[in-house]
């Protein structure tokens, strides 16, 4: 007996031993999978990310795609718009919005039709997708009708779908992709190969259906929503495809008849439908070799039929045949002849327009036919874009056909592999001459990885709880009820779960997509995967704990729901709800019935504020009826608190704090209580004054606007990236001080539809030194304004006498920090009278320019005849309100004060005397040269060849990274390589590099040099970090450390240092501007998000054209600093070791930062 009780723990021991390796082979099995496709899809949107702009085609090739005519607008690939790997694309349709002209894509998947708006056809929107009827099927075709679309399928049962297409125009841009419910359904046959419409007769015609032997089955659709049956057609049998029409051809007794063109299979056979009880066979037509007789399209002129046979390139041709037929008698309709191709692909779908035939030609992708004379099948092949490079063979695989006939000319392809393609064509696919060559232009780039979505959500103040620091298995704090048997939820990261087609969990969380997630099923119950741990026997409840909201706000999360059947049992659901009463009442913010749903990360928005005051909590509901035959999945990520007014620190929501956060202290306070009479300064000395004013529309977020100075190479010198604006109907004011030149004013909106008047009454405007020079409202992506200024100087009035009033007592506290630099100029002329009296208080401002004339030829000759009878404790560390003339005075005070201030002033002088110097050099600096950069293709980055006091690469060269726009990238001298993700003007980019002399004088071998690197940090750029270096020898540069620079703000930055430039001709600096991490001795962080710039410039000898004044200057360091700036001082420039820094003398001697 305990032999045998043995036998059977060793038997059931080893069974579980194998269940458990099995386990394993295929947790490791799912790992692989899911790390492939991972990697996938992260190819995948980095290739999206890369067509964020038009790529021309250009000797052959449109980004890795070999082209003629035919420019690559956008790709979006099937990894967006599908989690399921085994999903392939098929049939494509479009629909154009009448009233407003915006434009949609009408894809075809295996599983569900989605829908892509392309209006801007550089920045497609995947705004959702309508679920298959039944199940999956590689075959799914749909064409539209009244603003409604119609859907068919191969897939048992399916019958037709009607969607109602104006549901797509008010989808919010963050809410996307959306799950949408057909409107209508049509039952009266099941399967369908395709549907055919008749916009003129309000028909649809299933053809291919398991009714009337495959022929036309026709449906009276002009009630949209209330389709009607209304006949059909079975006499010719099966009936692959047709076009129908109503009749305006050159057979005038058919005239105003409807008329069917039916490809079926092995002829063109032509039937009346215009009485559908007795629809009569007027024609049809075979031709020798015939193998699939599969789609074609009508002529312009109705004289001619062009079709496609799906299989003679497999059996007989050797190229792709397109076949001609004359239809001007439709009794008795010929066959003319066929065109060969330059390929051996199959063809598959074509359209006509104009005298051009769309033909998608499987593996050659999009072919664009010239009809030079249909008579005689008479074609040149003038255009083509193929999708699938890597061969043309007669395979099925690449392009299943397109969509030529919106209204501004672009064409898309759907690709059975690869995904949506949007093209386009400048000289109408080759038919106007030439091959497309034109500038790229930066477009705004939507494409957001979830890093970026989550670098964002806390760049906008948004408080999250994404779950990443919960521990793995357990709840992070929210409770769990309910009564269901299984699902329970849990925190961890889901893995994809596909059944019968249907995704019912996401591969990853939201966040960042290998994340954490509080989901309903870790799939590790009995047999794993769909089904395994999923909810079961009834109701999973999770619920939140409390949160304390602070200040009024607005909330957000994302989740998925997952359930493989449709009308199964009505005790199937999830819910998503909020209470505002610590659980006392529930509002729903998300519902989903009874119905199959592919499981995908979605946003649920709470309509209105949360108040200031709410104890906020949130509860997941989702349930498995009665029956434990369906698949239902959950889950909740991302949710997202942000104030509803100004944005807030950015943490983790904390459930029921024990106090509110504190606030941040009040800034200081600049203008002073008591300050001298003098008449207010111009708001911008020796500059000019712009104020932009926006009203924003509903759609804030959309609009952006750049101000540039045309004087200086198109200098942008204010903008504003989309994002920015984010209050409706807010008016926003804004001013700013920028150099004098002429300017001007571009406004974009992301959309496409200005900023008034459909969606909201925006409107801008702009004044230039008090003057409105721009202002509208109504235009669709740009709008450009007048120039406006010029590029001569600004002059701004002086005062014509000295300040009246002098300091009278000293300062009683010392001063927080030293003057920070040295004033270089000295009034002309003495004054003819002094001071009368002193005021009370001390200014609180100090001049914000110095003057803008040439150093005086004389100085006073004699020092003042009384000193101050009290000295200072210390340095004054505010300075005077009243400004310093821009131009010198003309007249001056001959004594100084008697006595110092009585309180101290809080802002250190921009400005302030060492000493009083008793003669001066009278020669004059040399004028100083700025040179602009073009790209030198050798050394791969831009490059100034002559030698100036200035070298910058404009703001054209850089202008971004590899990632979004930068014309050339990397723009280095060696292998170093820009980072690949980050978006457009909101994370690490690099847009302008300058180098110039200080001194004034030409770049030249000795002298000190100011690098100025204008770049683009994220979020409030703490994290972003500059490195400069410099190279002797541009082509073959060892690069040298300058220093580091932190990016001390947000969005655009100006970042400076200083060096001595070598004595060599042909030199270089580079900007290494990073994310996180630490400075490399390679010289190239190499970070995802980082971007490395070069400049080469040319240099004079060591001494040329040299400033003559007889003591140049010390040089102050520059600002913003930190302590890494002293480590950058060597032992030769001693006079720089200041501030924040400290000399130490010694064998080790150098500069170090203060301890």
């Amino acid at each position: 007996d305990k032999k045998d009780k043995k036998d059977k723990k060793d038997k059931k021991d080893k069974k579980d031993r194998n269940k458990k390796d099995k386990k394993d082979k295929k947790d490791k099995k799912d790992k692989k999978q899911n790390d492939g496709k991972k990697d996938k899809e992260s190819d995948d949107k980095l290739r999206r990310a890369q067509v964020a702009a038009s790529i021309p085609c250009i000797n052959g090739l449109a980004d890795n795609y070999p082209c003629e005519n035919v420019d690559l607008h956008s790709f979006i690939p099937l990894s967006e718009l599908t989690p399921n790997d085994s999903i392939n694309g098929n049939d494509i349709w479009g629909w154009t919005h009448g009233p407003s002209g915006r434009e949609f894509a009408l894809m075809g998947l295996t599983d569900s039709t989605v829908f892509v708006e392309i209006t801007d056809p550089t920045d497609p929107k995947y705004v959702g997708f309508l679920f298959s009827h039944t199940t999956c099927s590689s075959w799914r075709d749909v064409k539209t009708h009244a603003d409604h679309a119609f859907v068919v399928s191969e897939a048992s049962g399916h019958g037709m779908q009607v969607f109602d297409l104006t549901q797509l125009l008010d989808v919010e841009e963050d809410a996307m992709p959306v799950q949408f419910q057909e409107t209508a359904h049509y039952g009266e046959f099941g399967n369908a190969h395709n549907v055919v419409i008749n916009e003129d007769s309000g028909l649809a015609f299933g053809v291919g259906t398991n009714t009337f032997l495959g022929g036309l089955h026709i449906v009276d659709i002009s009630d949209p929503t209330n389709p009607v049956a209304a006949g059909g057609f079975s006499e010719d049998g099966y009936t692959h495809d047709a076009q129908c029409v109503k009749y305006d051809g050159p057979d005038s007794g058919y005239t105003g008849s409807d008329i069917c063109f039916n490809y079926n299979e092995d002829t063109l056979t032509i039937v009346d439908v215009t009485d559908r009880p007795n629809i009569i066979e007027l024609g049809k037509v075979g031709y020798s070799g015939s193998a699939y007789t599969h789609q074609g399209w009508l002529t312009d002129d109705g004289k001619h039929v062009i079709v496609n046979d799906e299989l003679d390139e497999r059996q007989t041709a050797p190229a792709t045949r397109t076949h001609v037929f004359n239809v001007e008698n439709l009794e008795n309709p010929t066959y003319i002849d066929y065109h060969e191709g330059t390929t051996n692909a199959i063809d598959h779908n074509l359209y006509i327009k104009g005298n051009l035939v769309f033909e998608a030609n499987y593996q050659a992708g999009l072919q664009v036919l010239r009809i030079d004379d249909a008579s005689t099948a008479s074609f040149t092949q003038v255009a083509n874009f193929d999708i699938y490079p890597s061969e043309t063979t007669n395979k099925f695989m690449g392009a299943w056909s397109n969509y030529p006939y919106f209204p501004s000319g672009n064409v898309v392809v759907s690709g059975i592999e690869q995904g949506l393609f949007v093209l386009g064509s400048s000289n109408n696919w080759g038919t106007a001459g030439g091959i497309r060559k034109r500038k790229l232009v930066p477009a705004d780039n939507d494409f957001e990885t979830g890093e970026q979505r989550r670098r964002r959500f806390l760049q906008e103040g948004c408080q999250v709880e994404d779950f990443e620091s919960a521990t793995a298995g357990g709840t992070a704090g929210w409770s769990t009820s309910g009564t269901c048997s299984s699902g329970t939820f849990v925190v961890g990261t889901p893995t994809q779960q596909i059944s019968q087609c249907v995704v019912t969990q996401p591969g990853g969380d939201h966040t960042t997509g290998s994340g954490q997630a509080l989901y309903s099923a870790p799939n590790t119950g009995p047999g794993g995967g769909p089904g395994g741990d999923d909810i079961d026997g009834g109701e999973c409840v999770t619920t939140s704990p409390a949160y304390s909201i602070a200040q009024d706000s607005l909330l957000s999360a994302w989740f998925f729901h997952g359930q493989r059947n449709a009308g199964d049992d009505v005790n199937d659901y999830f819910v998503l709800e909020a209470s505002l009463d610590n659980g006392a009442s529930w509002t729903s913010m998300a519902s989903i019935g009874d119905v199959a749903t592919r499981a995908t990360w979605t946003k649920a928005t709470y309509e209105g504020a949360v108040p200031a005051g709410t104890e906020l909590k949130l509860r997941v509901r989702s349930s498995d009826g009665n029956g434990d035959g369906d698949v239902v999945e959950a889950g909740i990520d991302d949710i997202v608190i942000c104030p509803a007014g100004p944005p807030g620190p950015s943490t983790s929501p904390t459930p029921n704090p024990t106090e509110p956060p504190s606030l941040p202290p009040p800034p200081p306070t600049k203008n002073p209580t008591v300050s001298p009479s003098l008449a207010p300064p111009p708001p911008c000395p020796g500059e000019a004054e712009i104020i932009v004013e926006i009203l924003t529309d509903n759609y804030p977020s959309e609009t952006s606007w750049t101000l540039t100075n045309t004087c200086d190479t198109d200098l942008i010198v204010e903008s504003k990236p989309r994002g920015t604006y984010t209050d409706r109907g807010k008016q926003y004011s804004e001013s700013f001080c920028v150099p004098s030149g002429e300017h001007r004013f571009e406004i974009r909106d992301s959309y496409g539809d200005g900023i008034c008047c459909d969606y909201g009454t925006g409107d801008y405007r702009v004044l230039y030194n008090g003057v409105v020079e721009a202002e509208g409202g109504e235009f669709a992506s740009l709008e450009t304004s007048s120039p406006f200024g010029s590029c001569g100087p600004v002059v701004t009035s002086s005062p014509t006498s000295s300040p009246t009033n002098f300091p009278t007592s000293s300062p009683t506290s010392k001063p927080t920090s030293a003057p920070s630099t040295t004033p270089t100029m000295f009034p002309t002329s003495a004054p003819t009278s002094t001071p009368s009296n002193s005021p009370s208080t001390s200014p609180t401002h100090a001049p914000t320019n110095a003057p803008t004339t040439s150093p005086p030829t004389d100085v006073p000759t004699s020092t003042p005849t009384t000193s101050p009878s009290t000295s200072p404790t210390g340095e004054p560390t505010d300075s005077p309100t009243a400004p310093v003339p821009t131009k010198n005075p003309t007249s001056s005070p001959t004594k100084f004060p008697t006595s110092q201030p009585t309180t101290s002033p809080t802002n250190s002088p921009t400005t302030s005397p060492t000493m009083s110097p008793t003669s001066q050099s009278t020669s004059l600096p040399p004028t100083p040269t700025l040179v602009v950069a073009t790209f030198d293709p050798s050394l791969g980055a831009p490059k100034c060849s002559t030698v100036g006091s200035s070298c910058t690469s404009g703001p054209q060269l850089l202008n971004g990274k590899v990632s979004n726009f930068e014309p050339n990238p990397p723009n280095s001298l060696d292998t170093c390589s820009d980072g690949s993700r980050g978006g457009y003007h909101s994370d690490e980019s690099i847009d302008e590099i300058k180098v110039s002399s200080v001194d004034g004088g030409p770049l030249r071998g000795g002298a000190m040099a100011e690098i100025e690197a204008k770049v683009w940090a994220w979020s409030n750029g703490s994290a972003d970090t500059a490195d400069f270096y410099y190279a002797a020898n541009a082509n073959a540069p060892v690069w040298e450390f300058i220093g580091s620079k932190g990016a001390g703000g947000p969005d655009l930055q100006t970042l400076k240092v200083q060096y001595s430039i070598p004595d060599s001709r042909l030199q270089a600096v580079r900007v290494n501007f990073r994310y996180l991490g630490s400075r490399k001795a390679s010289a190239c962080s190499g970070g995802t998000w980082d971007d490395v710039d070069d400049l080469v410039f040319s240099a004079a000898g060591a001494g040329a054209g040299a400033a003559s004044a007889a003591t140049p200057p010390s040089v102050p360091p520059l600002t913003p600093m930190d302590s890494s700036y002293c480590t950058t001082i060597d032992k030769f420039h001693k006079d720089r070791c200041v501030d924040i820094c400290r000399w130490k003398k010694g064998r080790k001697g150098g500069c170090y930062p203060k301890k």
